[in-house]
């Protein structure tokens, strides 16, 4: 480092060198380095944008056959999100994905199980579940997709998948990747909804027998919950002192506000999706996967009252 310094203070006008680094933890270099004069230019550089990622995917599809099913202009929206570097690893693994399998393309499916895998992540036994708890794991993820497929201000539901090799979770729903930085009150109030939505879905079809499977939504729930009114002043009162016992219940009286809120509306979705919710649930666990679309399609022909429960917030 003071041999790098000290090359750094020789530079002159004239010289012209240019000294470029690159590290995703700028919060650890050294003040020494970075003060002016030095290295004291920054340049963040964030995920891709869709040109950015079609060029990557370009230059990453060369030497990889793939079929008819692979569309480039899919792929730019399927890696929403991704570094290049992610981008480069999901084309790898999806070609040897193919290989592997004695096929010399690859197809949308290995991509999709190589993207499956970067999210949720793989073991090579799957989990070992009763019938009956593969069916609370089915309702649970539909409670999710219906009330996330029925938000307007959040993100827009893609998919629902069992996966029965994923260390981390059995299933899981799956929502558009966003770049945003700032959300709306109603886009996070909806986020909550649908954090809550799977254990709703439990207890409306099983009353009591519900399953652990809530835990991490219920913990996400509550810090987003807590965050909401506390940090970004979505409560009651905008600001809340943290230093006396009276404005530490008050702050917990508005988190159990808030969460009761977001849990009776996904309730009174799920109440009145229950066929809907059935439905999906025998189709994901058959085929291990439930396309946003296929679910739209199911309400336009079988259900299309429930489209008029769209929230309106």
């Amino acid at each position: 480092m003071n041999e790098l310094l000290v090359a750094l203070d020789g530079f002159k006008n004239s010289t012209g060198v240019f000294l470029i680094g690159a590290t995703n933890r700028a919060d650890l270099l050294d003040p020494a380095l970075i003060r002016p004069g030095r290295i004291d230019k920054r340049i963040f550089i964030g995920p891709p944008d869709s040109v950015t990622r079609e060029a990557i995917i370009n230059i990453h599809t060369k030497g990889k056959p793939y079929d008819s099913t692979v569309d480039v202009k899919d792929l730019v929206d399927l890696t929403l999100g991704l570094s290049g570097a992610q981008i480069e690893n999901l084309l790898n693994e999806a070609m040897l994905n193919a290989l592997r399998h004695d096929r010399t393309e690859m197809t949308y499916q290995d991509i999709d199980q190589i993207l499956n895998r970067i999210m949720a992540g793989w073991q090579p036994t799957e989990h070992q579940f009763t019938s009956d708890i593969i069916d609370h794991i089915a309702v649970h993820e539909m409670g999710h997709a219906v009330v996330g497929l029925l938000c307007k201000h959040h993100s827009k539901m893609t998919k629902v998948i069992i996966n029965l090799s994923s260390p981390k979770s059995p299933a899981y729903t799956v929502f558009e990747g966003s770049t945003a930085t700032i959300y709306t009150k109603q886009a996070l109030f909806e986020h909550l909804m649908i954090l809550l939505a799977g254990r709703i879905a439990e207890e409306v079809f099983y009353d009591v027998t519900v399953t652990t499977g809530a835990i991490n939504d219920f913990e996400e729930a509550f810090k987003l919950a807590e965050k909401m009114i506390v940090y970004y002043g979505m409560g009651k009162k905008v600001i809340y002192p943290s230093s006396s016992e009276k404005y530490k219940e008050m702050i917990d009286n508005e988190v159990v506000g808030l969460i009761n809120d977001a849990y009776g509306y996904a309730e009174f979705i799920v109440q009145n999706a229950k066929d809907l919710i059935l439905d999906g649930a025998d189709i994901l666990k058959r085929d291990k996967l439930l396309k946003a679309e296929t679910l739209v399609e199911m309400i336009e022909e079988k259900y299309p009252s429930i489209l008029n429960l769209k929230i309106k917030n």
